[in-house]
């Protein structure tokens, strides 16, 4: 997936959303139709995705790294 910043005039993909698109989603592979999004439905798809996208916690991180030192040595 690649998301890039659109100059073109084209409608934001969103139902009932008119304003003009800011950005493009596309597939790497060149397949499938391209979605437009405007900057507002933007900000609020990621708030939906970030309900459901759980974070990693600091201290998984710094064990990973502790153990990647100690295979290291």
């Amino acid at each position: 997936m690649r998301v890039t910043k659109v100059k073109t005039e084209n409608s934001c993909s969103m139902p009932l959303c008119n304003r003009q698109a800011n950005y493009v989603v596309t597939s790497t592979s060149g397949r499938g139709n391209p979605i437009y999004i405007c900057d507002k439905c933007k900000t609020k798809l990621y708030e939906e995705l970030a309900k459901y996208t759980i974070p990693k916690s600091i201290e998984n991180v710094i064990v990973r790294a502790n153990r990647r030192r100690e295979t290291n040595e």
